[in-house]
């Protein structure tokens, strides 16, 4: 079922339909659209708080090839964690991060704690240049939609594989096309 159908199906319930096939003035069709996308992420939302791994996805920095997630472009390589940076981008979809871990040989045992990045031990941390090496144990934070913040600086570049809830697309709107028609 796509939105379109479930925004006539609201509204005949609803008793909105004139005869003519419109809908009633207390209602018009883009107000149906932002309620069927919001039931969306509230559901999305209730089967996450379920426990199930719903919408779950796994992704590795060492992913050359450029995926086309949600619209954009993104190249999963973008998530290593370089020496130049305190910064990685997360993927588009990101929505909550399920897991980290590092891949890169030798450091699989890094270890990757959460932390708010206005704690002053992570400040600290972030103000601190000095490249560390193997063993150093690291400190993480999501600032915004899609920006993985770390600390300390690494003196090796680092990859990870992260595991990820994914946004879902909302739902599509059904188009008829009147004459030719391609896809």
């Amino acid at each position: 079922m796509n939105i379109s159908q479930i925004v006539r199906l609201a509204s005949f319930n609803a008793d909105a339909v004139k005869k003519a096939g419109t809908l009633a003035p207390f209602v018009t069709t883009a107000e149906l659209y932002a309620w069927a996308n919001e039931a969306n992420r509230k559901l999305e939302k209730k089967l996450r708080f379920l426990g199930a791994n719903y919408f779950e996805r796994i992704m590795l920095s060492t992913t050359a090839s450029t995926e086309k997630i949600m619209g954009i472009d993104y190249v999963p390589l973008s998530l290593a964690l370089n020496t130049s940076t305190n910064t990685a981008t997360l993927p588009p979809d990101f929505q909550e991060l399920r897991y980290i871990k590092p891949i890169t040989s030798g450091y699989e045992t890094t270890p990757m704690e959460r932390m708010s990045h206005e704690k002053k031990e992570f400040r600290d941390a972030l103000r601190d240049t000095t490249a560390r090496t193997l063993g150093a144990a690291m400190l993480f934070d999501i600032i915004g939609e899609r920006t993985f913040l770390f600390v300390p600086r690494l003196d090796t570049a680092l990859d990870i594989e992260i595991g990820y809830i994914a946004r879902t697309k909302e739902p599509s709107i059904l188009r008829t096309c009147t004459g030719m028609c391609f896809r």
